[in-house]
């Protein structure tokens, strides 16, 4: 019964956040710039050199600028939902990603599938909320929190500050993330 109304649960948070954060778009692009600033101060992404991150979608912070500046200088990898699976792979060019499973833009064939997940220096990981110890609500599938499992390396949640909340309902296979910025802050969550 736990199990039932801590999905219930997520389910109502998400839908909350989700209208919020689309219906904010006023000052979106301020938000934006002052998180990737905070970003590209923190020392484990100036050190990272295989970065794994998404695609942003649906009113996520964005994350197009990290292609611009540093596809070349890093490894940039994207995800792609296959079957009940989040598989990796490198992208070389941000042309070569297009509209996929879900609507996010996901790697063609022209991209080169990565077979070891432990390469990666840092993860960059999408949610709808999280909170304080890093604690994620995503958009239900458990795809991150599966692959997250599985690798050791930094991870990364970038939100507004709308986005975060008193404690997100977590369940046993919930994998929290490490450090979370926002327009305001920078919280190295609790391991």
């Amino acid at each position: 019964m736990a199990y039932t109304s801590t999905v219930e649960e997520k389910e109502r948070l998400r839908a909350m956040i989700l209208a919020h954060r689309e219906g904010e778009l006023t000052k979106r692009s301020e938000r934006n710039g002052a998180i990737a600033a905070a970003l590209r101060e923190l020392p484990e992404f100036r050190a990272a050199r295989h970065v794994l991150l998404y695609i942003s979608h649906r009113g996520e912070v964005d994350t197009e600028w990290i292609f611009g500046e540093y596809l070349g200088d890093k490894k940039l990898y994207l995800p792609k939902v296959e079957g009940e699976q989040l598989h990796i792979y490198e992208v070389a060019d941000r042309e070569a990603c297009i509209p996929g499973q879900f609507g996010l833009h996901e790697p063609d064939d022209s991209c080169l599938k990565l077979e070891d997940p432990k390469v990666f220096d840092l993860v960059i990981v999408p949610g709808v909320a999280f909170d304080r110890t890093g604690h994620r609500i995503g958009y239900g599938g458990g795809f991150y929190d599966r692959f997250l499992k599985n690798i050791s390396c930094t991870t990364i949640g970038l939100a507004y500050e709308s986005q975060i909340i008193e404690a997100v309902p977590t369940s046993s296979y919930d994998v929290p993330v490490q450090h979370l910025i926002t327009e305001h802050h920078h919280i190295l969550c609790p391991t």
